[in-house]
């Protein structure tokens, strides 16, 4: 990107300035700021190669300048002016991941203005504490611009209310309010043909409806947005339909298709220089080689992941890197340090308020403990995931917990427990087509069922689960229960 900022002549026109008549300003002190604003907006280009917030500083201090001056309109009016990537200033901070920065734009604009003008810069702020992973701020901004737009009878205002109040239910784990709200979205972007907003909305349907399990809704929005995102020629919504694509592939044992829309995803994230993008790209190719063991991959995606989350200040972003490397840790045996990238996950899923990143930890830890041999600890913590996935409506996140927990129940000999939480795993995973985790779940209670010497029942569960392992093409599984069954034939 050589010319980032649109010709200096324009903008100046659009702020109503007259740099000929800025000498005539009185009294001096408001005459300085103004020369100063002429100044950033006519000397300061953005160079090819410098660091993306300063192609935009000049930019940045002009409206600080104007904020100053108390010239809300005129500041409201450049945060309007579109730059050469097609974004307006805070969209461009979006797409580089500057979340603090949008904060530090939008929040003096709060309440200066009226009607819509007002619902913009509080709907950008929402989307500025989604980014930072604090729902609870994001949830309140939402909801004072959707009761503005709604007054002034905004439809695209209350529509993208309904899209940051749906991200944040969903953040939160609560599955079904998300999907209602973007249903709302996509009723209201239909009626209105407000196509970016509509696949925007249809993008997030899609990832909730992989949450909740239903991965042929999920796959359908995802298509109507790519189509959506192509026809309109936005790259970034491209870029970010092939990725959600890609992640329910990799849950439905894809991974071929899912590495290659992950590759396909991150090459537009590079064009179009967004951070997050790639970030996501990378966690789902570090999912992709983890489960097929190829560790020095994934970690190489995670140490890369960790890296960029740290540079924008994205802290859900920092929280999933420590929680994948803590799982590549187990993977490799390597328990101190999957302990500690665990508790330091846990501590900041706390402080965000996420309540799904934490019941996702507790069974980790509890894995952890399970493998060194403390049952009754692991038991503890699974259950925990079982109680914040039922808070949550997260039926994937309560059948992982099930699994496990019935796992550590058969080692404690607790047999009819263990069946129990088996068999509720099973009914989940196969409600929601989770191939994975069916064949693992088949597997523990293969070895159940051998425990308590019911040989027959115990080689059919064996037998199931390798037939999902051979179709997950996963050899290191297909040889394990080919071992265990050599054994019991």
């Amino acid at each position: 990107m050589t010319v980032l900022l649109p010709d200096p002549k324009g903008v100046l026109a659009q702020l109503e300035i007259d740099p000929r008549t800025v000498r005539e300003i009185q009294p001096c002190s408001q005459r300085s700021r103004y020369q100063a604003i002429v100044n950033w907006i006519v000397r300061h280009r953005d160079k090819p190669g410098s660091p993306n917030l300063e192609k935009v500083r000049g930019y940045i201090e002009v409206l600080g300048l104007l904020c100053s001056l108390q010239q809300w309109a005129a500041a409201h009016r450049l945060l309007q002016i579109p730059l050469a990537t097609h974004c307006t200033l805070s969209e461009q901070l979006q797409v580089w991941g500057y979340a603090q920065e949008r904060i530090s734009l939008h929040t003096p604009m709060i309440e200066r203005l009226q009607g819509s003008e007002n619902s913009f810069h509080l709907d950008s702020l929402a989307s500025a504490y989604l980014a930072l992973g604090q729902y609870a701020k994001a949830t309140d901004y939402a909801n004072q611009a959707l009761r503005i737009s709604q007054t002034v009878e905004d439809k695209r205002g209350v529509g993208l209310s309904h899209m940051r109040l749906g991200y944040a239910c969903a953040a939160q784990g609560q599955l079904q309010q998300a999907v209602g709200h973007y249903q709302q979205v996509v009723a209201i972007a239909q009626t209105q043909t407000y196509r970016d907003i509509e696949a925007e909305a249809l993008a997030n349907m899609g990832s909730a409806y992989r949450a909740i399990g239903q991965h042929k809704q999920s796959i359908d929005c995802h298509q109507q947005s790519l189509e959506i995102s192509h026809t309109l020629q936005d790259k970034r919504g491209e870029g970010y339909s092939l990725k959600d694509i890609g992640n329910v592939l990799f849950l439905t044992g894809r991974y071929d298709e899912a590495i290659a829309q992950y590759q396909q995803s991150d090459a537009i994230a590079q064009v179009i220089e967004d951070p997050q993008l790639k970030i996501e790209c990378l966690q789902g190719l570090g999912s992709v080689y983890t489960v097929q063991r190829e560790f020095t991959q994934a970690m190489v995606c995670y140490e890369t992941v960790q890296r960029l989350a740290k540079e924008i200040g994205d802290a859900k972003g920092v929280l999933d890197a420590a929680m994948n490397v803590g799982n590549l840790c187990m993977s490799q045996k390597s328990y101190e340090q999957a302990d500690a990238q665990y508790r330091q996950a846990l501590g900041a899923a706390k402080l965000l308020g996420d309540l799904k990143a934490e019941g996702d930890i507790n069974n980790n830890l509890g894995a952890l403990r399970h493998v060194r041999e403390d049952y009754v600890g692991a038991i503890a913590l699974y259950q925990r995931g079982v109680t914040i996935a039922q808070q949550i409506s997260d039926r994937s996140m309560k059948a992982h917990s099930l699994n496990n927990l019935g796992s550590a129940q058969r080692r404690l000999g607790n047999y009819e427990d263990a069946l129990e939480s088996f068999q509720a795993a099973l009914v989940l995973k196969r409600e929601m087509g989770d191939l994975l985790g069916e064949a693992q779940t088949l597997f523990n209670m293969g070895q159940l069922w051998r425990k308590l010497g019911r040989q027959v029942l115990a080689i059919e569960a064996y037998e199931s689960a390798q037939k999902l392992f051979q179709r997950l093409r996963l050899s290191a599984q297909i040889e394990r229960c080919e071992k265990v069954l050599s054994r019991l034939r």
